[in-house]
């Protein structure tokens, strides 16, 4: 996932303003003012102060100008480092707590979900040996599709906690709605596996020396109708969600 705009204008400027030969001029120029204002010669302190301010906003603009492209690339990278970190936690956050319900099916669609949706991320992915649109298409979709499903997979825990608060009659809904979302979360894992599988031959196709264009577009077609499967599966899933029902029983 790309990090916004706004975070990384913030990001960029961060790094302007916090460079060194940015910072420390600027320091030392209010330093020198400051001690101008209380010499008896204020000549040497009010030069080296205005020098100085100019090192700093110099510098500040030479990075805005020159290296904004890179300050960009290095501010993208750092983010999205972040993004995976506390990513990587709270999945492995979930898989624990996933892992104290007895019972084994969603913490396996979990760990699936995690190999699956690793394929498709980096630099030497499957998707890199694709045509740039429907690798794009894939991602989006990749990616929608596995948080929706971590999503759904949280709220059956949340709903764990309710139904522990209710009788064994009263919580026969949830259960069976907690039922469903498996099946959901197990239906889009191997939605997941067919986007991959359906990937990596329309790769084989586009790396063989006798793929013909027609037979290229037969795969990209058969692998955007698994994307269009998975979207189908995405959008049940969304209607399955049982968190607001949870959060309604905690306010009441």
């Amino acid at each position: 996932m790309l990090p916004n705009k706004k975070k990384i204008r913030r990001g960029v400027l961060v790094r302007v303003l916090g460079h060194p030969f940015t910072v420390w001029p600027v320091v030392f120029a209010a330093g020198s003012g400051m001690f101008a204002m209380f010499s008896h010669d204020p000549a040497l302190p009010v030069f080296t102060a205005i020098f100085a301010l100019l090192v700093g906003t110099g510098t500040a603009g030479y990075n805005l100008l020159f290296r904004t492209e890179k300050m960009v690339q290095e501010t993208m990278t750092s983010l999205q480092s972040a993004q995976q970190k506390m990513l990587v936690q709270r999945l492995d956050d979930l898989r624990y707590r996933l892992s104290q319900d007895h019972d084994e099916r969603d913490e396996r669609a979990l760990d699936d979900l995690r190999v699956l949706a690793s394929a498709f991320q980096g630099e030497d992915s499957i998707l890199s040996q694709l045509d740039l649109s429907i690798a794009v298409d894939i991602r989006k979709g990749v990616n929608r599709l596995f948080e929706q499903c971590v999503q759904a997979l949280e709220g059956t825990l949340r709903n764990q906690i309710l139904i522990s608060k209710l009788s064994v009659e009263a919580a026969a809904p949830l259960r069976e709605q907690r039922e469903r979302v498996i099946e959901q979360v197990q239906s889009a894992v191997r939605e997941l596996g067919n986007i991959l599988a359906g990937a990596q031959k329309l790769a084989a196709r586009r790396a063989a020396s006798d793929g013909s264009a027609q037979a290229i577009a037969s795969e990209a077609d058969e692998l955007r109708r698994s994307l269009e499967l998975a979207e189908s599966v995405e959008a049940r899933m969304r209607t399955l969600d049982g968190s607001n029902q949870y959060d309604e029983y905690l306010r009441s």
